[in-house]
């Protein structure tokens, strides 16, 4: 029988990998400058549970799925297994996740101050070389 697998060579390889990033649907998010950024991220509330849940049983509640007791008064379980969901993906978030960021060289401006036998001296450049860091989700 003949074994397709061993008949990819790295062409073959190569193109599969070409293929499968030159497919991809979606856009690339678009670039947000650094100080929109930070007054923007200074006024985000973080993450929260219960206004999530009562979103999400809102907007089913809209398209027809009950989200009251049952009609014996017993709570709907689905409106639990829903807070369920949605708080346990948040502390995974907020508690599993490694974010991590990697800045391209020339992205970080320097500016330094010293002095030598000749007076002060002032110098500026960039970051040479890539620059990593973490990030936190809260």
């Amino acid at each position: 029988m003949l074994n397709l697998y061993n008949m990819i060579g790295i062409d073959g390889i190569i193109t599969s990998i070409k293929n499968f990033f030159e497919t991809n649907l979606r856009n690339p998010a678009p670039f947000i400058s650094g100080i929109i950024l930070i007054c923007g991220l200074a006024r985000r509330p973080g993450l929260s549970c219960i206004l999530s849940t009562g979103n999400i049983l809102q907007e089913i509640s809209k398209r027809g799925i009950p989200t009251d007791d049952l009609p014996d008064g017993s709570p709907n379980l689905m409106n639990q297994m829903i807070s369920s969901i949605v708080c346990e993906t948040y502390r995974a978030l907020k508690e599993d996740s490694n974010v991590q960021i990697a800045l391209a060289p020339g992205s970080i401006n320097v500016m330094t101050q010293g002095s030598n036998a000749g007076g002060p001296v002032t110098c500026v450049g960039p970051n040479i070389n890539f620059a990593t860091g973490q990030a936190l989700i809260q």
